[in-house]
Formats: structure tokens, sequence, C-alpha cells
């Protein structure tokens, strides 16, 4: 059944073309990184992207080890034409007044330019899950990166509104921010909860509450958004985002 963003939100294909890098910068330690290397385009109207990343999925809720959610996961996507790495970020999980930070391996932890990273959750139930297991499960390529939070956490509640957020640690400045379950508890077991971009923004838009996962695979979901009066989606339609597996 479609959600009833389907109602208010007019979808449209849209193209990705490679552009020279956009006129917003963000100051990460001592270099400059322009975050846009790709500009969307919406029946004729050009949209930059002006963030080096952005949350495009996450799964609060899966299959269940020891009675716990197992196999949870959060998919950060790089914008840029340049390879970047956490070291620069810090990743925080917001629940009301209570704000936990996430960091994630310090030196090793690199995101392609163009491309996706898996972040996994570090508690006493994911741990016993091998990456190669992980990957079976949910269906991710060996080519994506895969990385665990260093803190131990309960991961993504399944009720209850939550923020997650991406900062510069070097400014505490805001690059991406996604919330969930705003005004009612909307998770779905094993379905992905997609995110858009809507220009000029760092809040992301929700697509979808019953999508299918897709780690690491962009292409295939609704990446970006363009805020028109309506909202358009990245290489498909609202419809073929939600769907079955």
């Amino acid at each position: 059944m479609k959600n009833a963003f389907n109602d208010r939100v007019k979808s449209v294909r849209l193209k990705l073309y490679r552009v020279a890098a956009g006129s917003i910068s963000f100051l990460l330690a001592a270099s400059v990184i322009s975050p846009a290397s790709l500009q969307v385009f919406a029946e004729g109207e050009p949209v930059q992207v002006s963030t080096p990343l952005l949350i495009t999925e996450i799964v609060p809720n899966t299959d269940n080890k020891d009675g716990s959610d197992a196999y949870e996961y959060c998919e950060l996507y790089n914008t840029s034409n340049t390879a970047l790495s956490m070291d620069q970020y810090v990743l925080r999980y917001i629940n009301g007044e209570k704000v936990t930070e996430w960091t994630l391996p310090a030196g090793t932890t690199v995101i392609p330019a163009n491309g996706t990273l898996i972040l996994r959750v570090h508690n006493e139930v994911t741990d016993s899950i091998t990456e190669d297991e992980f990957r079976s499960k949910i269906g991710v390529s060996e080519n994506v990166p895969v990385a665990y939070v260093n803190e131990e956490t309960g991961g993504f509640a399944n009720t209850g509104e939550r923020t997650f957020a991406i900062d510069v640690k070097a400014t505490g400045q805001r690059i991406a921010s996604i919330t969930y379950n705003n005004g009612a508890n909307q998770v779905l077991a094993n379905r992905a909860i997609a995110f858009g971009y809507t220009e000029g923004s760092v809040e992301q838009p929700i697509l979808t509450y019953d999508g299918n996962l897709t780690p690491g695979v962009i292409d295939s979901k609704m990446a970006y958004t363009v805020q028109t009066g309506g909202t358009a989606s990245l290489s498909g339609s609202a419809e073929a985002a939600e769907g079955s597996n």
C-alpha cells in the first residue's frame, strides 16, 4: 500500500550529470572540499547538491538474534568526486535532549568517490554475526565498504522519534540530518526508510518507510529530491522504491 507521501508528492525520473564542483564548500580540518560533484535535473531545472554526504537509507527493525535486531544498518552516500575519510565527521544519534556521538575506526573508514558506506551498530548481538554473514543476509556487494561504529549502542530505535545527523568534527557544522517516526511510529519490519535531498536544506525528507533493502545501490532508490511544491525522485518513481523484495 502506498504511503500518503505519494498523494502529495509528484515523482519524476531524474538524470544525473557530473559537473564542476558547487559553490558551497565545507571547511574540514585544514582542507576545503567541494561537496557537489553532481547536478540533478527535474523537468529541466538544475539542482545543485550542496553537501558531500547524504543519509540515504536506514533499516532499524530487522530479523532478531537473542531477542534483538541483528542486521540493522545505515547507508551513507558520498556525493563528491573525491574519496572522503570519515575521520572528518562525527555521527549524532538524537533522542529528545539525549545526544549520542558515534564515530568510526580512525584512519580506515573511507567512502569512495560517488560511493556508499554501510554502517553497522556495535553491540553483543551484532558482534556475534560475521561481516560475511551480514553481507549475505542483507545483500551487500563485496565491493561496498562496511564499517562498525566504535561505540557500543542499542542501535536505531523501532519506536519513538529519532534524529540521525552528520556533523563536521572540527567545526560542528551539520551537513545532513534525518528524522524518523516523527508524529507516529512508522518503522516496518525488514523494510528500509529511504531519504531524499531538498535543495539548499540540511534536513532530508523521508521518501518511504516501506522501501526495499538496497544497501550500496543508489540507482535503484530515490537518493535526491527537489522541493518544487512536490518532491522529485532519482532514477525511478516512488512506486519503484516501495514494492516487495
